[in-house]
């Protein structure tokens, strides 16, 4: 389909009464001076976002327990061991349990790489074991009853 003669000339004039445009050159002056500040901010954000990562790296804040019978207590070690003195002990229901640090266990590369036989194998061999304060004790917990929780009474 052809644009006849009298289409051309409508459209010429309609083109002609439209506002006039910056001048190029000034166009690309503030579009690079946007550019350095969109690139400003994304540094800023990236940067922002990067200290919550290394913040989180660790773990959750507060721990919660799991998986202990409610008759029974999980225990809260001198060192980071089964053997270990028992200093305190925490309620199967507890939450507010505040995460310290954690030891052993499986890395990320194992967490996604292993069979679930090889992660078993691994558990076995190096436990994790989560230095926790509950109610101001502070000492050691087997990781394999924690699960991340809340504390609403900081």
């Amino acid at each position: 389909m052809s644009i006849s003669s009298w289409s051309r000339q409508r459209l010429s004039r309609f083109l002609q009464k439209l506002p006039q445009l910056p001048p190029l050159r000034k166009m690309d002056d503030d579009a690079k001076k946007m550019k350095n500040h969109l690139r400003g901010l994304f540094f800023l954000l990236l940067l922002l976002m990067s200290h919550n990562a290394y913040a989180e790296a660790d773990g959750p804040d507060y721990w919660r327990v799991h998986g202990v019978d409610g008759g029974d207590v999980l225990n809260i070690r001198r060192e980071a061991n089964g053997t270990s003195e028992k200093i305190g002990e925490i309620p199967p229901d507890a939450q507010c349990i505040k995460n310290l640090n954690c030891i052993g266990g499986l890395t990320l590369n194992e967490f996604t790489t292993l069979s679930e036989a090889q992660k078993e194998k691994v558990k076995k061999e190096r436990p994790r074991w989560c230095q926790i304060e509950f109610q101001g004790v502070t000492g050691w917990v087997d990781g394999r009853y924690l699960r991340e929780g809340s504390c609403t009474n900081n």
